[in-house]
């Protein structure tokens, strides 16, 4: 990917455009590319280029009967080099066969439509295919579209899909490392490399430079150099950053009244062990304050002129199931066995037919990995397993929030690692609930679980 395409140089830095007192008009010149829109007699200017990018991204999926990847659920590469020609940040020296993470911008659009609940994935049809919020996601301003998705990235978004699980340095050094960039950069761009303490902060942040530059809250320059050096097509490096006066807002903003570790949803359920946690409510080793949880967004309404930010879309809260729940619990593609259960049994109860319908010994430990993806962090486990704090026998299959179609991996045995593959097969909630778990159908010949071998 070149600097023109990969890059913000292309676009104008916000310190100029944020006070600009005049809106662009139709005839604008090709340097400006952050377009402004009118609130009544002001007129200001913000990242506009993401919110509508974004939008060119949701259309084509809208316009298109997009097949999925079987085995992550990405877009099939097929469509990929056609939504990148639409986009205003393009990948450079991909083919026709490049997966979506080689194409950032539009891995960065996926990941924040999925968190958004824009878009669907029907894994048991290969499919993706829009929700009913899309549309309401259109009748949204523009500024009130940016305010979502930044919302949807600072507070749905697992950021350990975009870091391949080693996200938790870039959370924990994020407010030093921006202290550092705001006293350090004055006119010009600071020099990373001249920097040990900044260029250690920033040495795994790789695509993350980009997301926060393409949010509008930082400007800077790739290393090409470093890059190579790497080897690899999928990282980023910055030879020079430099805070947006924008950025010096919107971060004010997120560092102090919207702490991450608060607001986003997967660190709580990740550190915390919290199913349903309530974005911004106090952890558990803080005390209660007796007053009405504020919108994520109603911090940010002062950031743009009158009445530009007046809504968003109502937050997606899990909600108990307590009906009947019918999952598929799949060894192989001939080996798979039915499985139901009410939604007040626990994961637990789940683990223990499945042991039952496999006809294993049950004396091991064993974890459920909810985004499919063996020993990540998003698991809830077998009691005496305290690498986290989603205990299986504390959690009711109810209150997970399943969706019909959903998979995740079921590990059983941490020596021998028996995986098998879990779909959601069904959520009736008017249905009687089963009095107990119980077998519903199989297919194939249960394994032996233990190998023995004469001398």
């Amino acid at each position: 990917m070149d600097e023109k395409n990969y890059g913000t140089e292309r676009q104008l830095s916000l310190d100029d455009l944020f006070d600009a007192p005049e809106a662009f008009g139709t005839g604008q010149s090709e340097n400006n590319k952050q377009q402004s829109f009118t609130f009544g007699s002001n007129k200001k200017t913000f990242p506009i280029e993401l919110v509508r990018d974004f939008d060119k991204f949701m259309s084509y999926i809208q316009s298109h009967p997009i097949q999925i990847t079987k085995k992550r659920g990405y877009l099939s590469s097929k469509h990929l080099p056609f939504i990148n020609q639409q986009l205003s940040v393009q990948a450079k020296d991909t083919t026709n066969y490049s997966q979506q993470e080689y194409y950032p911008y539009i891995h960065f659009f996926y990941q924040l439509a999925t968190s958004a609940h824009l878009i669907k994935k029907e894994l048991t049809r290969n499919h993706l295919t829009l929700t009913d919020r899309w549309s309401l996601y259109q009748k949204l301003s523009e500024a009130e579209k940016y305010c979502f998705l930044l919302e949807t990235f600072w507070v749905d978004l697992d950021w350990s899909i975009l870091s391949d699980h080693v996200y938790s340095s870039i959370d924990f050094v994020f407010p030093e490392m921006l202290e550092k960039i705001s006293v350090e950069c004055n006119e010009d761009m600071l020099e990373i490399a001249n920097d040990s303490l900044l260029f250690n902060l920033l040495e795994k942040w790789s695509n993350f430079i980009l997301y926060f530059e393409w949010f509008g809250l930082w400007v800077c320059k790739k290393d090409y150099q470093r890059v190579e050096l790497y080897g690899k097509k999928l990282v980023f490096f910055a030879e020079k950053i430099k805070l947006t006066t924008f950025a010096v807002k919107v971060l004010s903003i997120l560092l102090e009244q919207r702490d991450l570790y608060k607001w986003n949803i997967p660190l709580r359920r990740r550190m915390f062990g919290e199913i349903n946690p309530i974005p911004g409510a106090p952890l558990h080793n803080e005390e209660a304050v007796e007053k009405e949880q504020s919108l994520f967004n109603v911090a940010l309404i002062k950031l743009f002129p009158s009445g530009g930010v007046k809504t968003t879309l109502p937050r997606m809260e899990r909600k108990f199931v307590s009906g009947r729940h019918t999952f598929k619990v799949s060894l192989n593609q001939s080996t798979w066995r039915t499985v139901v259960l009410s939604g007040d049994n626990t994961m637990d109860d789940l683990h223990h037919i499945i042991i039952k319908a496999y006809q294993f010994d049950d004396d091991h430990l064993y974890s459920f990995f909810m985004d499919g993806q063996k020993w990540s962090e998003d698991s809830i486990v077998s009691p005496l397993d305290y690498s986290s704090q989603s205990i299986a026998t504390e959690v009711m299959i109810g209150s997970v929030g399943m969706h019909v179609g959903q998979q995740f991996m079921y590990l059983y045995d941490y020596g021998d690692e028996w995986t098998f593959n879990v779909t959601v097969m069904g959520i009736e909630e008017g249905e009687t609930k089963p009095i107990k778990p119980y077998i519903s159908a199989e297919k194939g010949k249960a394994p032996e679980q233990y190998y023995y071998y004469d001398d």
